[in-house]
């Protein structure tokens, strides 16, 4: 917004006004002196995850609009207990915008709120229609975000498209990573950000550990996709932005078994939305190998937020597409059997795991152990114990002939498992007792967590109730750590 030096002599004249108060609305800030800046927010909207009482969504801002206007197209217009999640989800997904709701609402004459709610995918082309009696820019929603766009310079055009590869926000690090990953952007970031977060083209949201995160409407990010995909540079963007995520999700893989747990299980069911357009774009293009090394160091993330659908489908994926033999397959089948094996598809986890032990027989591509410990999930859910405790103990001696500590661990419970099952209670502890020695070494708090629970009903089982309870009450509090 440019002022005149008539404009600004006027506004220097009623600051010597004693206790003059001027209220503007601008789109972007005047930066004058004395200037306090009030953002206006969108309308309050319902949460669709969340049904709530005819009564209660009908209070809320939004939803009060939407019907207020749907009214002045169809004056027959209700909201029943029927088609208030659809009214509801339908403010939600256009994030309460006052413009972007009346016109929705005036479609009611040719769309109910189901089919409207159906059409959203392509809002702005939806959105359109507004009173005659209306500045052009404010007749359609693509012409209030475009007469918006236009006045950014080239510089803050090109940082907004770019930042549109990112789903569900992003932080300022990975902004500057894959947006300026050349450092040719033709604006500083940091400049590039202030700004259009004061022309409300970005959000910004600060998160409980004092990190800043930067986000787009759905509704402006729609826009600004379309800006990327004719930009010409859509696929390096996108690109840069998979490599991206698929270094944290490997970084992350090694810290989610050890003293950062928390911290990494956090940092990584933040940037999830991330991960999963990451996967969407390496999938669906000629990236198959990148999808599946992004998708088999996701797994332990998938496997400890309970994500089991999810990860085996993406995983599954992800072995369609890159049939190879190689490091990545290897530990997507792992991924595989050990998620198949939570969710009781035995057949799966097995027929996953001999791939994987055929796999292991190449050099240097994968261990049989964890294979061998999957595939003894079968005679021990059948009740032959017997062969089970013969495939844990083989796992068991590749883990130590290999000097792999976590392996051995892992074995050892299994193991000590399986020999409780088989009434042997002594020697039970033993596996558990040098398991939980090593888990402790490790520094491992999901295994140690296993170990815990598991050498605490072996106390109980034992007639030692006392230790079992003080086992128990560690893994409770390392549990509630994780967030478990």
């Amino acid at each position: 917004m440019s002022m005149s030096r008539s404009y600004q002599r006027r506004l220097a004249i009623f600051a010597e006004i004693s206790n003059l108060k001027v209220l503007t609305t601008s789109r972007i800030l005047l930066r004058l002196y004395g200037e306090y800046e009030f953002a206006v927010p969108p309308l309050e909207v319902p949460d669709p995850k969340r049904p709530q009482p005819l009564e209660q969504v009908t209070q809320y801002e939004a939803v009060r609009l939407f019907i207020e206007r749907a009214r002045a197209a169809k004056a027959d217009f209700k909201v029943t207990s029927g088609n208030a999640p659809e009214v509801a989800e339908i403010c939600a997904r256009l994030d309460g915008l006052p413009l972007a709701i009346e016109l929705a609402a005036a479609r009611i004459k040719l769309l109910p709120p189901r089919a409207m709610l159906d059409r959203l995918g392509d809002r702005l082309k939806l959105l359109t229609g507004g009173a005659r009696n209306l500045p052009e820019r404010q007749r359609t929603l693509r012409g209030a975000i475009e007469w918006s766009y236009e006045l950014l310079d080239a510089g803050e055009k090109t940082l907004f498209a770019r930042v549109a590869v990112f789903s569900g926000g992003c932080s300022l690090e990975a902004m500057e990573a894959i947006c300026d990953a050349e450092s040719k952007l033709p604006i500083d970031i940091l400049e590039g950000a202030s700004s259009l977060l004061e022309k409300s083209l970005l959000r910004q949201e600060e998160r409980a550990e004092g990190e800043p995160r930067f986000v787009m409407l759905e509704t402006i990010h729609e826009f600004a996709c379309e800006r990327l995909d004719k930009s010409g540079e859509a696929e390096g963007i996108r690109r840069l932005h998979a490599e991206y995520f698929l270094a944290l999700a490997e970084q992350g893989e090694s810290r989610l078994r050890g003293p950062e747990e928390a911290k990494m299980l956090k940092r990584l069911e933040i940037e999830h939305d991330n991960m999963r357009e990451a996967l969407s774009w390496a999938l669906d293009g000629e990236e198959a190998e990148l999808g599946l090394r992004l998708a088999g160091a996701l797994w332990m993330f998938w496997w400890m937020k309970g994500y089991y659908n999810e990860g085996r489908r993406w995983l599954e994926e992800a072995l369609a597409k890159d049939t190879r033999a190689s490091a990545a397959r290897a530990k997507a089948l792992e991924a595989v059997g050990w998620l198949a094996d939570d969710q009781g598809d035995i057949d799966r986890a097995v027929a996953a795991a001999e791939e994987g032990l055929s796999l292991s027989a190449i050099a240097e591509i994968s261990d049989a152990a964890p294979f061998l410990r999957i595939v003894a999930a079968e005679p021990s859910i059948r009740g032959n114990l017997e062969r089970a405790a013969q495939l844990y103990e083989e796992s068991l001696a590749l883990g130590r002939e290999a000097g792999d500590t976590r392996s051995v661990a892992s074995s050892l419970l299994q193991l000590g498992n399986v020999t409780s099952e088989r009434g042997d209670y002594k020697g039970a502890k033993g596996f558990y007792e040098e398991g939980l020695a090593l888990s402790r070494k490790l520094d491992d708090t999901a295994l140690l967590t296993s170990y815990l629970i598991s050498l605490g009903y072996e106390s109980l089982l034992q007639g030692d109730p006392e230790r079992g309870a003080t086992l128990n009450e560690e893994a409770v509090v390392l549990l509630g750590e994780r967030g478990h």
